[in-house]
């Protein structure tokens, strides 16, 4: 009943986005988050526990179908070389800003989302801390949907005024946007070459998520060792490599791609409908304008660095 709710709300806001020139995933949060505004509504009861971490992971699970070696050559060493270097950086600046001012593990814990991996890792960090890390966690989801946004309304612009590739278009999108059901979304407008190579990215930045959360891990304040970085994988980066395998060694030919590339931008709708659900206003003001507007701009600074790397290199 939930899913089918969730999925009723997916398509108004896919009808509802082209008549309002409104993007698509931000048009679907909100009308998410309007769905459960009022609690005396016939349906709250099933809009606050909305499960998007299933859709989401069906998502996930999917984009590992338009993986292909094709793809994968494209991405390469340099490719990969640029995705660890952008989330290390990321990391650095934002432990940095952490050391310089309050509310360090916040910024640490924004660092981790914004390295690419998204909610998906900062949460898993915030595992480290116990209970106690749940207080973390709205701000990391508002800074996360905040630079989402804001790089799908933006990234399209520059990538077309930059007269960036498709190639260039989707190596920029695939690192830097920390929210993927964004970042495929914008690999798709710039062509299918780009699609299947936005998915490219997004499949490394999953598999590699582990990373900054132990990065994190390790960083973090407090006397017990570290846990198991396999431990704080979620766990549909497994079913992800799955889909990689079979992508990779031809399993799918290019309709099944398509289709299957169709129900992946679905599940990630399905996915910010939920959390939208999951939503209140004051829970993306709570970690306050401020922090919010300077964690963007650093991210920016970042972005567009990465930018001027990719088209010089």
């Amino acid at each position: 009943m939930r899913l089918a709710m969730m999925a009723v709300v997916a398509a108004v806001a896919w009808a509802m986005a082209p008549l309002l020139g409104t993007p698509l995933p931000l048009t679907t949060l909100a009308l998410g988050m309007l769905a459960s505004a009022h609690p005396r509504l016939p349906w709250t009861r099933l809009t606050s526990d909305a499960p998007y971490d299933v859709p989401l992971a069906v998502g996930m699970i999917l984009i590992g179908t338009q993986f292909e070696a094709s793809v994968v050559s494209s991405v390469g060493l340099r490719g990969t070389a640029l995705l660890l270097g952008f989330q290390l950086t990321v990391l650095l600046a934002f432990f940095a800003t952490a050391r310089a001012g309050p509310d360090g593990r916040t910024w640490r814990l924004m660092g981790v989302a914004l390295t690419g991996c998204g909610v998906s890792a900062a949460f898993a960090a915030t595992e480290v801390h116990g209970p106690e890390g749940l207080r973390e966690r709205p701000a990391c989801l508002s800074t996360t949907l905040l630079v989402g946004g804001f790089g799908f309304v933006l990234l399209p612009l520059i990538a077309k005024l930059a007269a960036l590739s498709p190639t260039e278009t989707a190596t920029w999108a695939g690192i830097v946007m920390p929210t993927t059901a964004e970042a495929v979304l914008i690999g798709a407008s710039a062509g299918g070459v780009a699609f299947r190579l936005t998915g490219a990215y997004r499949f490394l930045v999953n598999v590699l998520q582990w990373i900054p959360v132990l990065l994190y891990a390790r960083r973090r304040v407090g006397g017990d060792a570290p846990p198991s970085p396999w431990k704080q994988i979620p766990y549909f980066v497994w079913g992800l490599v799955g889909t990689g395998v079979l992508g990779l060694v031809g399993a799918f030919d290019a309709q099944e791609r398509a289709g299957l590339g169709r129900l992946a931008n679905w599940a990630f709708l399905l996915s910010l409908v939920g959390i939208g659900m999951r939503m209140r206003p004051a829970d993306l003001l709570r970690p306050g304008a401020a922090r919010l507007l300077a964690a963007l701009a650093l991210w920016a600074l970042l972005a567009t660095v990465l930018l001027l790397v990719v088209v010089s290199t």
